[in-house]
Formats: structure tokens, C-alpha cells, sequence
């Protein structure tokens, strides 16, 4: 029998936090599932980690491990991953997210009241008990801009169901018809940009992206991005925001956001910087 869900987290040289992550997984799940790791090539302990941590929940079917060779990016690895489920739902876990409670059963009860569900968010909260903010529309150049500028601040009601452009992927559940019809996220996305990129070819595809405030989770919040250096962090933005404006909105809109991006960034920092100092 096929399991239910099958549970894909990315990781990389983040192992206390790996292990928080796959012990509520482990301590939580309450209906048959699978579980993949895959790792990105680490250099810490995560791999030795791994290689001695045994999952003890009787639902699962499958459990996994992949060690990339190589530092794939997100959607690279994760794609991994996505080829060996079988489950009804692919439940995708950055490794700095913490389940709270049993909640895949919650889960796939409330997917099954969506028909044209493409990919369902849930609600994230940081450590202290604060709801981040994981929804908003889909990126134009405009809504780039007053991003960078610190102008773009969307409304959003984390307390009710609704239907949204776009989620934060660091918890998402996918229906297995949808990737087998849209397609597995694209791994020209190294960090960043992707699942913009993957809500958008859902909707195109005729799914629709829905939010539930009925099950939270814990996200520690850029716990491996803080790894990469700064420089390095803005190459991979520009690579990844130029490929998702090309893609979706043509080689002028990408090329313009290109050269228009870094000032709007650094302009961002600084107003944010002046507001701050008038504000103490």
C-alpha cells in the first residue's frame, strides 16, 4: 500500500537543526509516510549524523538518505527526492521547520477539500510564537521593486482559509497528480525564485494555490542561508530573479529588474537603516 505523504527534506550544514526537524517528524506523524534526506553535501557533522539517526515511527514505510556529491542548489536536490515518492502528497520540510503537533492527517483532510488543489501553505511561525509572513503575489517588476524599497507590505489574514498566488515553500504539500502533470521544480533555480517559479506553473496549469491557518509549524528562518556569504547570497538572487522574470515575463522585464534590482536593494537598505535612527 502506498503511503499517504511522502516527506522530502533538503539540508545542508545545519545538523542541531536537522536533528530538531527529523525528530518531530518522527515523534509527530500520524499517518502513513515516507521520508527522503537529501543532503547537499555537507561539511559538518550532518552526514555523520545522518548516517547513525534511526526514524522509530511504525507509519512509516520508507525511509531514505541521498548524499548529493555535490551542492545541487534547493530545487536540484529536492527534485531528487520528488522522483522516489510514491505518496498521495509530497509534504516538502526545510530542515530549520519543526512539526508542533501530529498534523498529516489534518493535512491531507483539509487537501482533499480542494479538487484543484495545486499546493497548499500552511501557517509558519518563528521560535518566539510570531506568524511570519509566508504569502504574497506572485513577482512583477513593480511589486520588485517596492520589495527592495521596503514600500511592499501585502495584506494578508493569517487566521482565515483563502486562495493566494503564491506560498513560502519551506513548508508546502503538493498533490503527486500535479507533479505528474506540472512537472518537477525546476533546477535552474539554485536558491531562491523556485517556488514562485513552481505556484505559477500550477496556476497556469489550471491548480490553484490554497492556505491553511489549521496546522502550524515552527520555521527558524534562514537558518542555512545565514551560511552563505553575503556576496555570494546576492549572485545567487540575481541569477535566480533574472531566470524568473525571463521565464515568465520576457527578456526586457528581466534584463530591466537586473539593472534596476542592486540600486532599489542598496536605496532599501539605507531608508530602512534612516527610519530606524529617527525612529530611536
Amino acid at each position: 500500500m502506498k503511503p499517504q505523504i511522502s516527506i522530502v527534506v533538503v539540508t545542508w550544514n545545519i545538523r542541531d537543526i536537522l536533528e530538531r526537524c527529523l525528530t518531530s517528524i518522527d515523534r509527530e506523524a500520524d499517518a502513513s509516510f515516507e521520508l527522503f534526506v537529501i543532503d547537499n553535501y555537507s561539511f559538518d557533522s550532518t552526514r555523520e549524523f545522518l548516517r547513525s539517526w534511526k526514524p522509530q515511527n511504525p507509519l512509516l514505510t520508507r525511509y531514505e538518505v541521498v548524499f548529493n556529491n555535490a551542492n545541487l542548489g534547493y530545487s536540484g536536490a529536492l527534485n531528487k527526492g520528488l522522483r522516489l515518492a510514491q505518496g498521495e502528497y509530497a509534504l516538502l520540510l526545510n530542515p530549520d521547520t519543526r512539526m508542533l503537533a501530529p498534523a498529516l492527517l489534518k493535512m491531507v483532510e483539509v487537501a482533499r477539500r480542494y479538487p484543484d488543489l495545486g499546493v497548499l501553505g500552511f501557517k509558519i511561525l518563528s521560535p518566539n510564537g510570531k506568524t511570519q509572513r509566508s504569502i504574497s503575489r506572485l513577482p512583477t517588476l513593480r511589486r520588485q521593486i517596492e520589495s527592495r524599497l521596503g514600500l511592499y507590505k501585502p495584506k494578508f489574514d493569517y487566521d482565515k482559509p483563502a486562495e493566494v498566488e503564491q506560498i513560502n515553500a519551506s513548508v508546502a504539500l503538493i498533490p503527486k497528480k500535479v507533479l505528474d502533470i506540472v512537472g518537477l521544480w525546476d533546477d535552474g533555480f539554485f536558491l531562491w525564485f523556485e517556488e514562485n517559479d513552481f505556484c505559477k506553473r500550477a496556476r497556469d496549469a489550471g491548480f490553484k494555490i490554497y492556505y491553511s491557518p489549521e496546522i502550524s509549524l515552527i520555521h527558524e528562518s534562514q537558518a542555512g542561508i545565514k551560511k552563505i556569504p553575503f556576496w555570494k547570497r546576492q549572485l545567487i538572487w540575481e541569477k535566480s530573479m533574472f531566470r524568473y522574470f525571463r521565464k515568465h515575463h520576457g527578456w526586457l522585464s528581466a534584463l530591466a529588474v537586473s539593472v534596476i534590482d542592486p540600486f532599489c536593494m542598496l536605496l532599501g537598505m539605507a531608508l530602512r537603516r534612516f527610519r530606524k535612527l529617527t525612529t530611536v
